[in-house]
Order: C-alpha cells, then sequence, then structure tokens
C-alpha cells in the first residue's frame, strides 16, 4: 500500500511540472553573421636566379701545322696535322672536330670523349663517305662539351688549302732542229732555247728542274729553277764534262714542277738533234820567231823559224816555211857544236795579245804564253839535239811574254818577242 501511495504522488507531481506556464524570455536576436574575410595573398617565393654558367679557367684552342697540303704530294706533305689543347681536361664530357669547306658544309668529323683527348689529330683530304674532299680551303672547328655547368665551347683554326691540281704547261724548243757546235769549234757559237710555259695550279709554283734524257734511258743534262728564274734555258748543248749532244737523235724532255704544298706536275717534249757540220779551220798562217845565239853576252848567230799560231810544231808550216826551218836549224847547229863544255840557256819569249786588260793578261801569261813559249824552246832544242848537239848542254825555260824587246802594242814590231834565245855561258 505504502508502494502504491509513493507512485501516485510521483505521478501527480509530473503532471504539474508539465502543465506550468513557461516563463517567456525575450529572444535573442540572431546574430549577423560576419562578413566571409578575403584570404590575404600569399606572397609568391621568388624564383631562384638560374645559376652562373662556371667560368673556364683555361680556354681550348686548335692550330693548324701547315698552310695547306696535297694529298697527291709525298709525305709528310700530304697531309695536315692540327695540334689541340682541352681547357679544363677533367670537365670534357665529349669533343667533336670537323672540317668544313667554304660553303659550310662538314666534309670529315671527328669524334671522342674524356678523359680520352688526343693532343693531335691529321687528315689526308679524305671525306667521312671514303672519297676525295674536293679541293679548296677548309676550316677545322673543334666543339667542346664541358656538361651543362658550360655549354658547348667551340674554337677554329685559321683556313688551310687542300691542294689537288698541279701545274701544267707546255715547253718550247728554238731552234728546232738544234745543230750544235762541232768539235773544235767554240761551244757558244750555236745555242738552242729551251722555254718554259708554266701554268699554276691552285697552289704557287715553288720549283722546277728540267731533265734531258737520251733515248736510251741515260739522262745527259739538267737544269733547276734556281739557276733560271725566268723560266727560260739558254744551252750550249753540252753536258757538265763537256760532251756533245749526239746528232741524229732526239732527246726526251721531262720537267718536275713543285708547287708550295709538293704537288707535282709534269711537262713533256722533245729536243731533235741533227749533226753539226764540221767546217775545216783555215790553217792559221805561220807565225815567224828569232832565234838568236848569244856567247857572253855577244849576239853570236841569229836565225829564223816559223810556227803555227799558238803552236810548238813547226812541222806543220807549208812547204816553204819548212824548208826555211831546216835551213835555219842547221846553221843553228853548226855553230852550237863549237860550244862543248859550256852551258846553254834556252830561253823561249812570247808576244801577249791582251796587254791592255791586266785580268785576262795575267790569264793570259799563266795559262798559254809561259807553256807555249816553253814547248817551243824545248822543240828547236830537241831539233838541234837531232842534228847532233850535246843534249846534256842545254837548260830550257819558258818566260812567256816577260822580257819583251818591243811594245806589245806596235803592230809591226810586236812579232820580235816571239822568240828563242840561246844563251853561251863559259
Amino acid at each position: 500500500m505504502r508502494k502504491l501511495t509513493i507512485f501516485v504522488f510521483v505521478a501527480a507531481l509530473l503532471v504539474a511540472c508539465q502543465s506550468t506556464p513557461k516563463k517567456a524570455t525575450t529572444p535573442t536576436p540572431a546574430a549577423t553573421p560576419a562578413p566571409a574575410e578575403t584570404p590575404a595573398p600569399v606572397a609568391e617565393k621568388p624564383a631562384e636566379p638560374a645559376a652562373a654558367p662556371t667560368l673556364l679557367a683555361d680556354a681550348s684552342t686548335i692550330t693548324a701545322g701547315a698552310t695547306g697540303f696535297s694529298p697527291l704530294a709525298m709525305a709528310p706533305r700530304n697531309y695536315v696535322s692540327y695540334s689541340l689543347h682541352f681547357g679544363n681536361p677533367s670537365l670534357v664530357k665529349a669533343w667533336t672536330l670537323e672540317f668544313v669547306d667554304k660553303d659550310g658544309l662538314v666534309s670529315h668529323q671527328v669524334k671522342g670523349t674524356g678523359p680520352n683527348l688526343p693532343p693531335a689529330i691529321t687528315w689526308d683530304g679524305t671525306s667521312d663517305g671514303g672519297t676525295p674532299a674536293i679541293e679548296g680551303r677548309y676550316v677545322a672547328r673543334l666543339t667542346v662539351d664541358h656538361g651543362e655547368a658550360t655549354g658547348p665551347e667551340v674554337v677554329q683554326a685559321n683556313s688551310i688549302l687542300l691542294d689537288r691540281t698541279p701545274a701544267s704547261g707546255t715547253i718550247t724548243v728554238s731552234p728546232q732542229p738544234f745543230i750544235p757546235a762541232a768539235p773544235g769549234q767554240p761551244s757558244t757559237s750555236s745555242q738552242v732555247t729551251i722555254t718554259l710555259n708554266i701554268q699554276p695550279g691552285i697552289a704557287s709554283v715553288a720549283t722546277w728542274r728540267l731533265f734531258v734524257t737520251h733515248p736510251n734511258g741515260t739522262q745527259f743534262m739538267n737544269f733547276i729553277s734556281e739557276d733560271h728564274k725566268d723560266n727560260v734555258v739558254v744551252w750550249n748543248g753540252r753536258a757538265v764534262n763537256n760532251a756533245l749532244l749526239e746528232g741524229g737523235t732526239t732527246y726526251a724532255l721531262s720537267v718536275q714542277i713543285f708547287d708550295e704544298y709538293g704537288n707535282v706536275g709534269t711537262l713533256k717534249g722533245a729536243l731533235p738533234v741533227v749533226a753539226p757540220v764540221v767546217v775545216q779551220a783555215p790553217q792559221p798562217a805561220a807565225q815567224a820567231a828569232p832565234v838568236t845565239v848569244t856567247l857572253d853576252g855577244k849576239l853570236f848567230a841569229e836565225s829564223m823559224i816559223y810556227f803555227p799560231a799558238y803552236s810548238s810544231d813547226f812541222s806543220k808550216v807549208d812547204a816553204s816555211r819548212q824548208a826555211t826551218n831546216t835551213q835555219a836549224l842547221q846553221a843553228l847547229a853548226q855553230a852550237l857544236k863549237s860550244a862543248t863544255g859550256s852551258k846553254i840557256k834556252v830561253i823561249g819569249h812570247a808576244n801577249k795579245v791582251f796587254w791592255q786588260d791586266k785580268i785576262k793578261g795575267d790569264r793570259e801569261q799563266e795559262m798559254t804564253l809561259i807553256p807555249l813559249s816553253e814547248a817551243r824552246a824545248k822543240a828547236v832544242t830537241e831539233a838541234l839535239v837531232n842534228l847532233g848537239v850535246d843534249a846534256g848542254l842545254f837548260e830550257v825555260a819558258g818566260v812567256g811574254a816577260d822580257g819583251n824587246v818591243e811594245p806589245f802594242g806596235d803592230l809591226l814590231n810586236n812579232w820580235k818577242n816571239r822568240r828563242v834565245e840561246f844563251q853561251i855561258e863559259k
């Protein structure tokens, strides 16, 4: 009963509470929502400046070893060599060397990587396709890749000339055929002129050599450009040893022309030779030579001997002069036979032709007059010995033009200087 009473009381209390009017409350006005805030602009982070390229401490270079070359020349002139210098070699990633023609086209290319860096590269004028590169001017261009830090480095050498065209031309010979001087005639009496008409190729001509060759292949003579700057050879047709060209023979002419890069051009020609006409030289007029015999300085005998010009062989005069010579020698022999036991000096003298020119006169004295005067003195002495005079009596000498008895310029009397003196000394 008690539990039921408590339950009724609680329930009544709950109903009362629900039915009691609530106290009005002044509603709080709704708060006006704050406007949305514009977010403050976020400052962009400034872009970092690009890193400055690393400055190279050393620049690369390429240097040509010549101003040109010819693949047709003899080694070592048939290629060009380039010296390479790689700046900052430790940074080199790769390199490329290009040979560029005048139109900007790459004819040949060589590549490599670091650290294998060659000190030099050669080029023989062959293109990348294996064919000969055309002649003309080329520039070697070296590109060095140091990586992203620096970018590529490009350097080039001075241009060079690739030379493939040799010199050309013709040979002109005048007169044709050539008639050389005959034996015994002056070598300058007949001359041939060989003219080289040279047309240079792409390079300048440096030198040439001319060969004169016998049909059997024997080289007869040769000439060089250093002695003939005008490309003209005037020749007497004789070899260095004075040998004569063979008549009735055509000699081959061959010229090798070298340009400044060793490229060789060849010219061919011919030198027909006919036999010289031998003309018998007229017999020179006999020259009178007084012969005197003196005893202790006094004239003892006098006669006259006739010699051919510039000869000691008095047997080669005409018949009438030979008879005169025979009579003179017999008379001299008779006079000298009485000089038994005496010494006889035989002195030959000659007349000087080039007396007005000291240089020519001295040469004439040394080379001609002294030998001639001695030979004539010996010839007369030998003739006297054959006629019975004692050979042991004679001492022979030749003094040339020394001791002349007449002025050399006296054309009427200078023949007296041409004489043989016998001086008997007791």
